[in-house]
């Protein structure tokens, strides 16, 4: 007999270390039960998107790893999928878990896209603490696109184009007065610009700058867009008891509140007649359409009128720029 089997000392160990291996079988087993059925659900998509380029992906997390890094660094990495799509000419896919974020060139394959998944993933959701269930939010559009399609039908906005054209003269004579000086961000007067329109002619409230102070709305938007982004990107803050707890959170929130202020500002200060009188009339013949309903689209009124023509414009002129040529010709016409 081997006195070192046979002790008391060892006897306790034995079992212990059994337990140990027992306990790693385990998480290994949950471990691998997990990525199965992961797999098996994203198994149909993977299928979908097998052909379209992509990079290599890790287990449960895809290819998150390669968006870790500050706002400069995911620009230059979607930069760089969006080169691979043009040369390809096809989407560009990458995964974030076991879900797939398409990265479109053609309007064609966008229109396709929006056409044939309605249903929007659950990360639109993130974006419900500043948008409720307006448009971009909402778990299936098509039902407020049929409500709200008089609302921008084209001889509701032609009803605005004298607002357009005053906004499209003071953007034009605050950039003069930066002739000659040193390089500038054009963004800052494109968003206030944009603001400024899309208060007065969709929400029929003039001068919002007088009431708003709009470098720190935009301040907020920015932050806000570059916190979901940064959201959706990293797979443990998918989950809102985690993000919830978090500083990320509390900032977040303090900006909405911020952008808030734009829409509650609109709400009790109407001019004349808007998009915003047109959906209280909405309302009126569809009890579905609360005054929580109407603020959501608001709020989604304002990021779609603000930010995304202060955006299209920025490149256009960045475009301008880069071809003179091209410039001089428009300026002629």
């Amino acid at each position: 007999m081997i006195p070192a089997l046979t002790s008391r000392g060892q006897e306790r160990t034995a079992p212990s270390n059994n337990e140990m291996l027992a306990c790693l079988y385990l998480i290994a087993s949950a471990v691998l039960a997990a990525y199965a059925l992961l797999w098996v659900r994203s198994r149909r998509a993977r299928a979908l998107l097998a052909n379209l380029p992509s990079n290599p992906q890790l287990p449960f997390i895809g290819n998150m790893l390669q968006f870790c890094g500050g706002g400069k660094f995911i620009f230059r990495q979607i930069d760089q999928m969006s080169v691979i799509s043009d040369e390809k000419m096809q989407p560009f896919v990458f995964w974030i878990g076991q879900y797939p974020v398409l990265l479109c060139h053609d309007p064609d394959d966008v229109r396709t896209i929006a056409n044939n998944l309605i249903e929007k993933p659950y990360y639109y959701n993130f974006g419900k603490i500043w948008l409720g269930d307006g448009l971009v939010t909402a778990p299936v559009w098509k039902q407020n696109v049929k409500k709200l399609a008089s609302v921008f039908s084209t001889s509701v906005v032609e009803g605005y184009q004298s607002v357009f054209n005053a906004q499209a003269q003071s953007l034009v004579d605050s950039l003069k007065s930066k002739e000659g000086s040193q390089p500038f961000d054009v963004m800052h007067y494109l968003a206030r610009t944009t603001l400024e329109a899309i208060c007065h002619a969709a929400l029929g409230v003039a001068r919002i700058s007088d009431s708003v102070e709009t470098e720190e709305y935009y301040q907020a938007f920015n932050r806000c867009l570059e916190m979901f982004i940064s959201r959706g990107l990293n797979l443990l803050m998918h989950f809102d008891f985690v993000y919830n707890r978090t500083p990320a959170h509390k900032e977040l929130a303090r900006n909405v509140r911020v952008l808030h202020r734009v829409s509650d500002m609109v709400s009790i200060n109407i001019q004349f007649r808007s998009v915003l009188d047109i959906l209280l009339d909405i309302s009126e013949s569809d009890p579905l359409f609360t005054e929580q309903q109407i603020k959501s689209e608001v709020d989604t009124i304002i990021l779609g009128g603000q930010e995304t023509v202060a955006t299209t414009i920025f490149f256009t002129l960045l475009m301008l720029g880069c071809r003179p040529k091209v410039q001089n010709k428009l300026y002629e016409e």
